[in-house]
């Protein structure tokens, strides 16, 4: 009996040591796989000549350029559940999360509008 105990505490031990290590190499597992599960919307790259790929629709339907700021928030690392993430409208009329109209748009979504023009 008394040699079956410590055989139980040797595994209770092995499985808490056990345990321990896998959580400790948890978050490098997680920066290894960090840079493939950042969806990014613009990359920095991405962006020739002067134009944007992406405008803001406004609540009233007009069209503006973006702001720096916002820029930048578009070209920042998200993750997919991210609530911070911007969401993209796939079509004018779609209306945002909120019910909204406002949202970012690709440039070439917007109707009657060619992407080559500047604004």
């Amino acid at each position: 009996m008394d040699m079956m105990v410590k055989f139980l505490w040797a595994g209770i031990l092995f499985m808490a040591l056990s345990t321990l290590v896998w959580y400790a190499r948890w978050p490098l597992r997680r920066a290894r796989r960090r840079p493939g599960s950042q969806p990014i919307v613009v990359r920095p790259q991405a962006v020739r000549g002067g134009q944007y790929p992406y405008v803001f629709v406004n609540e009233d339907g007009s069209v503006r350029e973006l702001h720096v700021v916002e820029k930048q928030h578009l070209e920042m690392p998200f993750y997919v559940g991210d609530p911070q993430r911007p969401q993209v409208k796939l079509s004018y009329d779609q209306p945002n999360a909120h019910g909204g109209f406002s949202g970012y748009l690709r440039r070439t979504a917007v109707p009657g509008v060619p992407d080559r023009l500047s604004w």
